[in-house]
């Protein structure tokens, strides 16, 4: 086994877009979560919501997107 390599393989099998705010195209993945009704109803009502008060397109995967980065920032810098 060859983590090197095969985290390289599935880098280059992904899916390549490009993203708003990023200056080059980045790999993506898809990943699949369960998540309480109640917090993917509050989910979808504030993504509506930010969409119209910036008046651009905010998807869900933005804004977990989003939170997920600072979350993962946050842990490693209190580490």
């Amino acid at each position: 086994m060859n983590l090197e390599r095969d985290l390289s393989e599935r880098m280059l099998a992904a899916e390549t877009v490009a993203l708003p705010g990023r200056a080059i195209p980045t790999a993506m993945v898809q990943k699949n979560f369960r998540l309480p009704y109640d917090l993917a109803q509050k989910l979808k009502l504030h993504v509506a919501q930010q969409s119209v008060s910036t008046g651009s397109r905010i998807t869900e995967t933005d804004i977990v997107e989003a939170l997920l980065r600072r979350y993962l920032n946050q842990g490693v810098s209190a580490a």
